[in-house]
């Protein structure tokens, strides 16, 4: 049985995705940057991808901090980050990994496609 070394507390960075221009498109956190760059670049079309955290932090401060980077881009932009919105078109952080929130999500994202359907 292989064991997992455990976490640091302060182990995760903040990163941003950008176009050829410069622009961002996503702001995220990551305890890996390598594997989490791999899994963009297969789904997502981006230019780069830049390490914003100087140094690792914990998740919480971590996540403060990218919500803090989305609500100022969209305050000079008047609109988040591209591929910080949600499939319902609000960002809704963290949501899916809480199990109750993320069924009024899938409710929420059900009723949408029924309502479309019905057109």
């Amino acid at each position: 049985m292989v064991r997992k070394k455990p976490t640091s507390k302060r182990d995760t960075d903040v990163y941003k995705l950008s176009d050829k221009k410069g622009k961002p498109l996503y702001f995220g956190t990551t305890n890996n940057p390598v594997r989490r760059e791999e899994e963009h670049r297969k789904k997502k079309a981006f230019s780069k991808m830049v390490k914003i955290s100087k140094a690792k932090m914990t998740k919480a401060n971590a996540e403060k901090l990218e919500r803090s980077l989305i609500r100022k881009h969209k305050q000079k932009t008047g609109s988040r980050p591209k591929l910080n919105v949600s499939p319902t078109g609000q960002y809704e952080y963290g949501a899916m990994k809480n199990p109750k929130k993320k069924r009024e999500i899938l409710s929420k994202l059900k009723r949408l496609g029924k309502k479309r359907g019905k057109k």
